[in-house]
Protein backbone atom coordinates (compact mmCIF):
# COMPACT_ATOMS: atom_id res chain seq x y z
CA UNK A 1 0.00 0.00 0.00
CA UNK A 2 1.31 3.43 -0.87
CA UNK A 3 1.75 6.18 1.71
CA UNK A 4 -0.88 8.24 -0.11
CA UNK A 5 -3.41 5.41 0.15
CA UNK A 6 -2.63 4.85 3.83
CA UNK A 7 -3.11 8.58 4.45
CA UNK A 8 -6.44 8.55 2.61
CA UNK A 9 -7.66 5.62 4.73
CA UNK A 10 -6.52 7.36 7.92
CA UNK A 11 -8.28 10.54 6.80
CA UNK A 12 -11.51 8.56 6.28
CA UNK A 13 -11.34 7.20 9.83
CA UNK A 14 -10.60 10.68 11.18
CA UNK A 15 -13.55 12.07 9.20
CA UNK A 16 -15.86 9.36 10.55
CA UNK A 17 -14.69 9.92 14.13
CA UNK A 18 -15.14 13.68 13.85
CA UNK A 19 -18.60 13.37 12.33
CA UNK A 20 -20.04 10.51 14.38
CA UNK A 21 -18.45 11.81 17.59
CA UNK A 22 -20.74 11.13 20.51
CA UNK A 23 -23.51 9.37 18.54
CA UNK A 24 -24.95 6.16 20.01
CA UNK A 25 -26.58 3.23 18.23
CA UNK A 26 -30.03 1.83 19.09
CA UNK A 27 -28.50 -0.33 21.82
CA UNK A 28 -26.63 2.62 23.36
CA UNK A 29 -23.13 1.73 22.13
CA UNK A 30 -20.79 4.30 20.55
CA UNK A 31 -21.87 4.50 16.90
CA UNK A 32 -18.28 4.68 15.74
CA UNK A 33 -17.85 1.03 16.77
CA UNK A 34 -20.31 0.03 14.04
CA UNK A 35 -18.46 2.09 11.42
CA UNK A 36 -15.13 0.53 12.42
CA UNK A 37 -16.58 -2.99 12.44
CA UNK A 38 -18.02 -2.56 8.93
CA UNK A 39 -14.66 -1.23 7.68
CA UNK A 40 -12.82 -4.19 9.22
CA UNK A 41 -15.16 -6.60 7.47
CA UNK A 42 -14.32 -5.18 4.02
CA UNK A 43 -10.65 -4.22 4.49
CA UNK A 44 -9.43 -7.26 2.53
CA UNK A 45 -11.32 -6.14 -0.60
CA UNK A 46 -9.18 -3.01 -1.04
CA UNK A 47 -8.79 0.56 0.15
CA UNK A 48 -11.83 1.88 -1.73
CA UNK A 49 -14.06 -0.58 0.13
CA UNK A 50 -12.53 0.30 3.50
CA UNK A 51 -12.89 4.03 2.88
CA UNK A 52 -16.52 3.78 1.72
CA UNK A 53 -17.22 1.62 4.78
CA UNK A 54 -15.64 4.18 7.11
CA UNK A 55 -17.78 6.90 5.53
CA UNK A 56 -20.92 4.89 4.77
CA UNK A 57 -23.22 6.63 7.29
CA UNK A 58 -21.57 10.05 7.26
CA UNK A 59 -24.09 11.74 4.95
CA UNK A 60 -27.13 9.85 6.23
CA UNK A 61 -26.47 10.35 9.95
CA UNK A 62 -24.33 13.51 10.27
CA UNK A 63 -23.98 16.99 8.78
CA UNK A 64 -21.40 15.76 6.23
CA UNK A 65 -22.23 16.31 2.56
CA UNK A 66 -21.53 14.38 -0.61
CA UNK A 67 -19.73 17.45 -1.95
CA UNK A 68 -17.38 17.39 1.02
CA UNK A 69 -16.74 13.67 0.58
CA UNK A 70 -16.05 14.08 -3.14
CA UNK A 71 -13.65 16.95 -2.45
CA UNK A 72 -11.74 14.99 0.20
CA UNK A 73 -11.89 11.45 -1.21
CA UNK A 74 -12.74 11.63 -4.93
CA UNK A 75 -15.62 10.65 -7.20
CA UNK A 76 -15.41 6.86 -6.81
CA UNK A 77 -15.63 7.04 -3.02
CA UNK A 78 -18.38 9.65 -3.23
CA UNK A 79 -20.41 7.40 -5.56
CA UNK A 80 -20.08 4.54 -3.09
CA UNK A 81 -21.14 6.70 -0.14
CA UNK A 82 -24.02 8.15 -2.15
CA UNK A 83 -25.25 4.66 -2.97
CA UNK A 84 -25.06 3.78 0.75
CA UNK A 85 -27.03 6.87 1.83
CA UNK A 86 -30.65 6.04 2.62
CA UNK A 87 -32.65 9.19 1.98
CA UNK A 88 -35.60 9.99 4.26
CA UNK A 89 -38.09 10.13 1.37
CA UNK A 90 -37.26 6.78 -0.21
CA UNK A 91 -38.55 3.29 0.39
CA UNK A 92 -35.86 1.02 1.81
CA UNK A 93 -36.03 -1.99 -0.50
CA UNK A 94 -37.51 -0.64 -3.75
CA UNK A 95 -35.46 2.56 -3.90
CA UNK A 96 -32.49 2.45 -1.55
CA UNK A 97 -31.48 -1.20 -1.99
CA UNK A 98 -32.01 -0.92 -5.75
CA UNK A 99 -29.39 1.87 -5.78
CA UNK A 100 -27.01 -0.10 -3.54
CA UNK A 101 -27.23 -3.03 -5.95
CA UNK A 102 -26.07 -0.84 -8.84
CA UNK A 103 -22.69 -0.04 -7.25
CA UNK A 104 -20.15 -2.89 -6.83
CA UNK A 105 -18.41 -1.27 -3.84
CA UNK A 106 -21.66 -0.46 -2.07
CA UNK A 107 -22.89 -4.05 -2.57
CA UNK A 108 -19.96 -5.37 -0.55
CA UNK A 109 -20.09 -2.58 2.05
CA UNK A 110 -23.86 -2.97 2.47
CA UNK A 111 -23.47 -6.71 3.01
CA UNK A 112 -20.93 -5.97 5.76
CA UNK A 113 -23.16 -3.22 7.18
CA UNK A 114 -26.23 -5.46 7.26
CA UNK A 115 -24.23 -8.34 8.74
CA UNK A 116 -23.00 -6.08 11.53
CA UNK A 117 -26.45 -4.55 12.10
CA UNK A 118 -28.05 -7.99 12.29
CA UNK A 119 -25.47 -9.16 14.84
CA UNK A 120 -26.01 -6.05 16.95
CA UNK A 121 -29.82 -6.21 16.74
CA UNK A 122 -29.71 -8.89 19.43
CA UNK A 123 -28.66 -6.15 21.89
CA UNK A 124 -31.90 -4.21 21.40
CA UNK A 125 -34.13 -4.77 24.41
CA UNK A 126 -37.50 -3.95 22.82
CA UNK A 127 -38.59 -7.25 21.19
CA UNK A 128 -40.74 -5.52 18.57
CA UNK A 129 -37.92 -3.20 17.45
CA UNK A 130 -35.44 -6.09 17.53
CA UNK A 131 -37.69 -8.32 15.37
CA UNK A 132 -38.32 -5.49 12.89
CA UNK A 133 -34.59 -4.80 12.53
CA UNK A 134 -33.72 -8.48 12.21
CA UNK A 135 -36.31 -8.95 9.44
CA UNK A 136 -35.07 -5.86 7.58
CA UNK A 137 -31.42 -6.90 7.64
CA UNK A 138 -32.12 -10.54 6.81
CA UNK A 139 -34.03 -9.43 3.71
CA UNK A 140 -31.22 -7.04 2.71
CA UNK A 141 -28.64 -9.80 3.20
CA UNK A 142 -30.67 -12.18 1.04
CA UNK A 143 -30.92 -9.58 -1.74
CA UNK A 144 -27.17 -8.95 -1.62
CA UNK A 145 -26.25 -12.64 -1.38
CA UNK A 146 -28.11 -13.15 -4.68
CA UNK A 147 -25.67 -10.86 -6.51
CA UNK A 148 -22.40 -11.27 -4.61
CA UNK A 149 -20.01 -14.18 -5.18
CA UNK A 150 -20.25 -16.83 -2.44
CA UNK A 151 -16.60 -16.27 -1.51
CA UNK A 152 -17.30 -12.55 -0.92
CA UNK A 153 -20.22 -13.39 1.37
CA UNK A 154 -18.11 -15.90 3.29
CA UNK A 155 -15.13 -13.54 3.58
CA UNK A 156 -17.33 -10.84 5.14
CA UNK A 157 -19.07 -13.24 7.51
CA UNK A 158 -15.80 -14.78 8.68
CA UNK A 159 -14.23 -11.55 9.98
CA UNK A 160 -15.79 -11.72 13.45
Amino acid sequence: MTKATAKKIARAYEFAAANHGSQRDKAGNPYLHHVLDVARRVRSFGPEYEIVAALHDSVEDTEASLEEIEELFGKEICRGVEAMTHRPDEEYFDDYMARVLMNPISQVVKFADSTDNLAKAAQIEDPVKRARMEAKYRKALAMLADVLPAETVEAIRSVF
